[in-house]
């Protein structure tokens, strides 16, 4: 991929709304009871229940960038802060396969903050700054369960289109979801 960074240890996106940063060991600890909500794992591919030592692994292994997903493929995963606050308060990430300029963005935030444009401004940052300039992205995509209407709103407000449903695309705890 042109253009890709040789590291992203101190990598910093701003937005107007958001920090994104990288992925720190101490986020496993502060983000599980805020990824744990029941309302955050219904819309999101993660399956079984969150762990701290599950999380302190991934921790580490998004810590480094980019490292492999739990698709296998190469990730961008980053945290969202809100601004003039220091603490994690969800994560973004840009998943793509190495032989492919078609990315694909996913992400999830803490329930307190749903509703105030901060996915929207951390996906556009995301999109603008990494995908684009940094990764040479021909697309970005986004895998959203059908139901999931502010999800599609974040992406609607960055000018995706719709492109279809894929049906039974994704087991999650024992149940087929369409995306």
């Amino acid at each position: 991929m042109a253009g890709v960074p040789k590291t992203f240890a101190d990598v910093e996106l701003i937005g107007k709304k958001v920090r994104l940063r990288p992925m720190r060991l101490d986020d496993a600890k502060l983000l599980l009871p805020l990824f744990s909500n029941p309302r955050v794992l219904e819309n999101i591919s993660f399956s079984g229940t969150p762990t701290l030592e599950g999380e302190i692994e991934w921790a580490l292994a998004a810590s480094t960038l980019p490292c492999i997903d739990h698709q296998g493929k190469m990730s961008y995963i980053l945290a969202i802060e809100q601004i003039g606050k220091s603490a994690g308060i969800g994560t973004l990430g840009l998943h793509y396969r190495i032989d492919s300029r078609l990315l694909e963005i996913g992400y999830w935030l803490a329930v307190p903050y749903w509703g105030q444009g901060l996915v929207t401004d951390a996906a556009r940052i995301m999109t603008t700054s990494l995908a684009f300039q940094h990764l040479d992205a021909v697309r970005v995509s986004a895998a959203i369960f059908a139901g999931n209407t502010r999800s599609k709103g974040v992406v609607e407000k960055l000018g995706f289109h719709l492109n279809g449903t894929r049906r039974s695309q994704m087991l999650v705890n024992g149940q087929w979801k369409d995306d």
